[in-house]
């Protein structure tokens, strides 16, 4: 087995190059508190052939050893420092997944040289709604034993393949129910919104439309204005192994990213038909049979005032009522989401099944605003998701492209 070795580390690392080609870009996995540098393997296979794809298990866990037993993220980062050094990585691509991604986040902060792009997974952003339901959970638990019912009921991970359940399970038993709460510790703690500001470098988060701890819309708030950054949701996917779950269409999300380089990503951003073409989930299906060739025209503007045009037709009233405009607000940066998701961006602190009930009142109004009789309709909505069907334009959209 490969090891990188220090004066008190041991880390376990797999280098899988192309077979036919002198020079290649460089993609460096970065796995979650869960998993350990097998999540990445189905990727790895796909993407191998294009590129150079480096895997390795992060200090403490998989076959990776550590003497100090030091899990800080200032240890992960130089980890991660002396490997790209040892294995003469001069450029790279980091892919993090959970608490990767605040790795690579923090790591791309302090060495941007080194790093051409970002693509975050399912990057822990916790709302506070969220922290209370983590705390509430594990305030339950003894310290010496890894709550595994708990991981799975948080992250809705029982819908999961069982050959994947499996998976975690495995993992799970054979990691140190300290390691664990430390990781998980170190990880609420932390705060990534410093870091993301100071990148230049282009940013790529994911999210799986089952993600409910990690919620894209939270996300999305926190972090639209950041220059360089891109954001998209997979319907039907949990956000931990999307690399698994979607890998067909990932490797198209990553080739389609290295290959835009420096730019933002036009060909993922406001364009549903060439991203949900791809999708290979009923849902997206249904979704996609909703969209036309010839959209409406929605242009939503709010940087310094709001009004909204459907066709060219400003619709001057009913914003100020029923969550019409917050609710528009999050669909034009996130064009299809599910009712749970918006419930738990909008209304976290109401219970989800009034929240719902009220949502049905919101939508009614909402479709009442933009879809106009014997014309395309604007805002469609189904039992599970809420989906723009519009050619989306906004000053404020304008900001993150340029």
């Amino acid at each position: 087995m490969p090891f990188l070795h220090t004066a008190t580390e041991k880390i376990y690392y797999e280098v899988h190059s192309p077979a036919f080609t002198d020079q290649t870009d460089t993609i460096v996995m970065i796995h979650s508190v869960i998993t350990d540098h097998t999540l990445f393997d189905s990727i790895t296979a796909e993407l191998t052939p294009h590129y150079s794809v480096i895997q390795y298990d992060l200090r403490e866990t998989g076959n990776s050893a550590s003497a100090t037993g030091e899990i800080s993220f200032e240890a992960h980062i130089e980890d991660l420092f002396h490997l790209l050094h040892t294995l003469h990585i001069k450029k790279c691509y980091l892919v993090g997944v959970g608490f990767g991604g605040q790795i690579a986040v923090k790591f791309a902060a302090r060495y941007e040289f080194l790093i051409e792009g970002l693509i975050l997974l399912s990057l822990p952003f916790y709302s506070d709604s969220t922290l209370q339901k983590i705390k509430r959970c594990y305030n339950e638990e003894s310290k010496n034993q890894i709550p595994v019912e708990k991981i799975f009921e948080l992250g809705k991970l029982e819908s999961l393949e069982p050959t994947n359940i499996q998976q975690v399970i495995e993992i799970l038993k054979k990691m140190d129910p300290g390691v664990y709460f430390r990781f998980l510790k170190l990880s609420l703690t932390d705060n990534l919104f410093q870091e993301l500001t100071s990148i230049s470098l282009p940013v790529l988060t994911l999210s799986g439309q089952h993600d409910l701890l990690f919620s894209s819309q939270y996300l999305i708030s926190k972090t639209m204005f950041l220059k360089n950054y891109s954001h998209m949701t997979i319907p039907n996917a949990h956000s931990s192994f999307l690399v698994k779950e979607k890998t067909a269409l990932l490797k198209e999300i990553v080739i389609d990213f290295i290959k835009s380089n420096t730019q933002q990503l036009p060909s993922l951003k406001n364009d549903p038909m060439k991203i949900l073409k791809n999708w290979e989930s009923d849902m997206a299906i249904d979704i996609q049979k909703d969209f036309h060739a010839h959209p409406p025209s929605l242009k939503v503007d709010f940087l310094y005032s709001f009004s909204v045009y459907v066709n060219g037709q400003l619709i001057a009233e009913g914003w100020n009522k029923r969550f019409a405009q917050e609710i528009l607000l999050y669909l034009i940066f996130h064009h299809s989401i599910s009712r749970e998701q918006l419930c738990e961006a909008l209304w976290p602190d109401v219970p989800l099944s009034n929240a719902k009930k009220n949502l049905r009142v919101y939508l009614s109004h909402l479709k009442k605003l933009l879809n106009a009789e014997k014309e395309e309709p604007v805002l469609l909505v189904n039992r599970q998701l809420i989906s723009l069907n519009a050619d989306v334009s906004s000053d404020g959209l304008d900001l993150l492209t340029n």
